[in-house]
């Protein structure tokens, strides 16, 4: 059960066996497929992947509203809530930017990843938290331990999901702007990679599972991108 995991091959030893090697390689493969809606199989209750696994939309409604953008994430084709598995390790979160039409950084940012490889702490994020009896998060996947859970936000299968943010960039930009945003998810948190191959080796690579974007010409003139 791969589920949305598309970068074993990137877990297994450098000092692998070839074969093994290209059997995780092909085994990321799949699930691209499956995600993308390109895959050629039928899962096990006979339902085509002939559409993307997660539909995402935009929507500006003009710089003078108090949260003028809002982003809608669908999980369309999941039999199950997502996130699920390992929620003390996996990650899964909306990155949105506001991405000037002359090139450069971008004029704001929403879920970005700092330089130790940490999640933004205000990104909006899909999942749970893990809680010992002490009523603390549990630590390095600890989940003899678990006892309860705080903080829980999952994407319910073929129930859209929106959030809003504020943009007091807008009105002293230069257009034209461009509006992005991307589903993110990775196997791991940075914490728990440092905690097992020390403090800034390895990154458990970014799965960007569905994007949407459109164009702002002006800051109070609407933009919307609809799912496909």
């Amino acid at each position: 059960m791969f589920g949305v995991n598309t970068h074993w091959a990137e877990m297994v030893p450098v000092n692998a066996h070839v074969d093994q090697l290209e059997s995780a390689r092909e085994g990321d493969r799949t699930p691209v497929d499956w995600l993308a809606g390109t895959s050629p199989q039928s899962g096990g209750l006979g339902i085509r992947a002939d559409r993307p696994a997660f539909d995402m939309a935009l929507a500006w409604s003009g710089a003078s509203a108090e949260a003028p953008l809002g982003v809608t994430v669908t999980n369309v084709r999941g039999g199950h809530p997502f996130p699920l598995g390992a929620l003390d390790l996996n990650e899964a979160w909306i990155h949105v930017e506001a991405i000037p039409g002359g090139g450069g950084p971008p004029l704001w940012e929403s879920g970005a990843l700092d330089a130790s490889g940490d999640v933004d702490p205000e990104a909006r994020r899909f999942g749970a938290t893990l809680l010992g009896a002490d009523g603390l998060p549990l630590a390095h996947h600890d989940i003899l331990a678990v006892s309860g859970l705080a903080d829980v936000r999952l994407l319910a299968p073929g129930k859209p999901h929106r959030e809003d943010y504020a943009a007091s960039w807008a009105n002293g930009a230069a257009y034209p702007v461009t509006i992005r945003a991307e589903l993110r998810y990775r196997r791991a948190r940075q914490d728990f990679m440092d905690h097992v191959y020390g403090v800034g080796a390895r990154t458990m690579p970014v799965t960007v599972l569905v994007t949407a974007s459109c164009e702002l010409t002006a800051p109070d003139r609407p933009c919307e991108a609809k799912p496909s």
